[in-house]
């Protein structure tokens, strides 16, 4: 009875045995699969063109990728998130707190103070959010901002610096001639419009001033065309000068 007892005691032993090598077994693939879902996570979330931040109601980070840290120019120490363990993760306006030192150094309201304010005024806001921040240097971020149900919010960083710059020059190459930076015809058409009916109304005159380069073809065929544009754009910044800014030259 004895010797059945401890073969039946050993068997159920045996089979717990088996169940929680089962079940570690389970747990090893489970964590396996854990860590390779946040290395892919990671890669992902490092390698989007745009910064991502998000923080909770308390306005401490969750998440910060590389290319937010890259376009403000911080260090991993100052956009500590919450998944480093025995390390308390950073408040939103702690991430800029070397930069916010300087402007009270400076005694004035910089790039980074003026974030911080917008960015935690909207996040009192239920609607998504987008808009430009241009910095003291010219840099131009676009960033967009939404709430989080359970509270704190998410938003992306873009560095549109040099698109906006693009669409500037295109914009004023549009109405400019490229070699004088003079008005074009365009621009010299719209004023006039403009001009011809702003006069009966303002009782102004409006005077048209056209005049002629005598010879410039010779000063082409002579000195060559690289000559020509240096006079051209010597007699147009003389010109500018002598009509001044109210004029249209």
């Amino acid at each position: 009875m004895a010797k059945r007892e401890v073969e039946q005691a050993h068997s159920e032993v045996t089979r717990s045995n088996e169940n929680l090598k089962r079940r570690n077994k389970i747990l090893q693939l489970h964590d396996v699969e854990i860590q390779t879902s946040n290395q892919r996570f990671d890669a992902a979330l490092n390698n989007i063109t745009q910064g991502l931040l998000m923080v909770d109601g308390a306005h401490r980070l969750i998440i910060c990728n590389e290319r937010f840290r890259e376009i403000f120019q911080l260090s991993e120490a100052q956009t500590r998130t919450g998944d480093i363990v025995g390390k308390a993760p950073v408040n939103f306006a702690e991430i800029f707190a070397a930069e916010l030192q300087t402007d009270v150094q400076l005694e004035e309201e910089g790039d980074f103070a003026r974030l911080i304010a917008r960015q935690n005024a909207m996040s009192k806001s239920t609607a998504s959010v987008a808009f430009t921040f241009e910095t003291e240097t010219g840099k131009i971020i676009s960033i967009s901002q939404k709430p989080i149900p359970e509270g704190g919010w998410v938003a992306t960083y873009e560095d549109i610096t040099q698109r906006q710059r693009s669409e500037e020059r295109i914009t004023h190459l549009a109405h400019h001639d490229p070699l004088t930076n003079l008005p074009n015809r365009i621009q010299l058409r719209n004023r006039m419009h403009l001009e011809l009916e702003k006069a009966p109304h303002h009782k102004s005159d409006l005077t048209l001033f056209y005049m002629d380069l005598d010879h410039f073809k010779s000063v082409n065929d002579t000195f060559g065309h690289s000559v020509g544009d240096m006079l051209l754009t010597q007699v147009s910044a003389r010109l500018q000068t002598v009509f001044g800014a109210g004029n249209l030259v």
